[in-house]
């Protein structure tokens, strides 16, 4: 049974083990380390993580919508042009284009070509 604990896990059992003489005395001591970290940190103090943006979301200056900036295919890339902005007001992939859809490109180049 021991040997699926590890190292450090079966030091740490035994300065407990040394340090308490029953069972209850583990247990008491370690629930009153649950409950003064408890205090000291309560749970509505808990708050989420600063969400992080995308830099490659950019406005369509077409439609106004959300548009992603994409780097080119080898195939497509030149010396001037190597990333595109891509409208995404467009339809998912086997839908027909509706009114109101925009689905525009645009190139960026390098200077002024």
């Amino acid at each position: 049974m021991l040997t699926a604990l590890s190292y450090r896990d079966l030091q740490n059992m035994a300065v407990v083990l040394r340090n308490f003489a029953t069972c209850d005395d583990i247990a008491g001591a370690i629930e009153a380390e649950l409950n003064s970290r408890h205090h000291d940190h309560p749970l509505s103090a808990i708050s989420p993580a600063p969400r992080r943006h995308p830099d490659n979301i950019t406005t369509c200056r077409v439609c106004g919508k959300p548009a992603v900036i994409m780097p080119l295919s080898l195939t497509d890339r030149s010396v001037f042009a190597t990333h595109a902005i891509q409208c995404q007001n467009r339809p998912a992939k086997d839908r027909p284009w509706q009114d109101g859809m925009c689905g525009h490109t645009e190139y960026i180049t390098k200077g002024n070509e």
